[in-house]
């Protein structure tokens, strides 16, 4: 975004043709958005993450585990999986993923990295829909099973695109959205 409006979007599973591209880091997306908006990465000022990494960091999504745990027993393999996200979605070693990758792909010291935001996974869905759209306010719906604890979620997209896409919503913390 440059301005509150969107210059440049691309995901890296669409240049990749490799649906979710999962592991690999989006070199290919952020060069094509820079070359798109003719900018480089010294001219950004903030990098958002799609991501409540805080809550990992802070327990609350292992307390949200445990609680989803005690009503829907898992299996081992999905504990040991529970276990391994709580590190690596953690803010210091996401933004050390960060940092280690714009460094060796982009050729900036890590002094010049531009700061890390970190905005619940489903209100990007929904920033996404929104600030794409032609609408000058909205409401959005997001339905996606992941990522954080709250699936569905609703939010009134905001008249004014340079707020918040997000002030007004209603969430659903699953497992209560699943039948039991």
């Amino acid at each position: 975004m440059l301005d509150c409006s969107v210059v440049a979007c691309v995901e890296e599973e669409r240049l990749l043709r490799y649906k979710h591209a999962p592991n690999v880091f989006p070199v290919r997306a952020i060069k094509s958005c820079l070359d798109l908006s003719g900018l480089t990465l010294s001219d950004i000022d903030l990098i958002t993450y799609g991501f409540d990494a805080p809550r990992f960091a802070s327990g609350d999504m292992a307390r949200f585990y445990d609680t989803v745990n005690r009503c829907y027993p898992p299996d081992d393999a999905t504990l040991r999986w529970q276990k391994r996200l709580a590190g690596l979605f953690s803010p210091a070693a996401m933004r050390t993923t960060l940092v280690s990758n714009l460094v060796r792909h982009f050729g900036v010291q890590p002094d010049q990295v531009p700061e890390l935001v970190f905005c619940p996974h489903h209100e990007t869905h929904a920033a996404a829909a929104f600030f794409l759209s032609p609408c000058d306010e909205a409401l959005v719906l997001t339905l996606d099973g992941s990522g954080t604890a709250s699936a569905p979620c609703c939010g009134a997209a905001p008249a004014h695109r340079s707020s918040s896409c997000t002030g007004s919503r209603s969430r659903t913390r699953w497992p209560g959205s699943t039948p039991r």
